[in-house]
């Protein structure tokens, strides 16, 4: 498979409402590792990992009005499901099909940007995520839910063995 992909498209479900055309972009919940020094007696220090970030994400959207902010039920404090569609296509033509799914999305904050004459309004809405969930051609790519002690990396679940 080759390494270098264009993406083709992209939507996103707001609360259960798509969204295409107003969609500009977004910033993955992709988990990070926390990782804890370790040395003991070894003249070589290691690292061990210790837990997994707060997981953040953020929507970018261009030229929606406040309007379609509420009917999306948008607003600071909000708990949200939030579903994003991506199509890529690879190097070899092969395409590739993926979805991140933020099942628990508090909105942190919106950020309206300073909108010149001639250019879109572009609003940033923040997210705390609790559940995340990535999906490529159908494979785990990540998913992990702080309520149900979930943690896969995309090689199963860590915490399966946790009573």
């Amino acid at each position: 498979m080759a390494g270098a992909q264009a993406k083709l498209g992209m939507r996103v479900l707001l609360n259960g409402i798509p969204s295409m055309l107003e969609f500009e972009d977004y910033t993955s919940a992709y988990p990070k590792k926390v990782m804890e020094g370790t040395r003991g007696g070894s003249f070589v220090a290691g690292e061990h990992w210790v837990g997994i970030e707060a997981m953040k994400g953020a929507l970018t959207l261009k030229g929606a009005t406040p309007a379609m902010l509420s009917q999306y039920g948008l607003t600071a404090g909000a708990l949200i499901p939030v579903t994003i569609f991506e199509t890529f296509r690879d190097e070899d033509g092969a395409v590739i099909q993926a979805q991140e799914i933020w099942q628990m999305a508090e909105i942190t904050a919106i950020e309206q940007s300073n909108t010149q004459m001639g250019q879109l309004r572009q609003h940033v809405i923040n997210f705390s995520i609790k559940s995340a969930r990535r999906l490529e051609n159908g494979k785990t790519v990540f998913h992990v839910d702080r309520n149900a002690n979930i943690v896969d990396l995309g090689l199963g679940n860590v915490l399966a063995a946790v009573v």
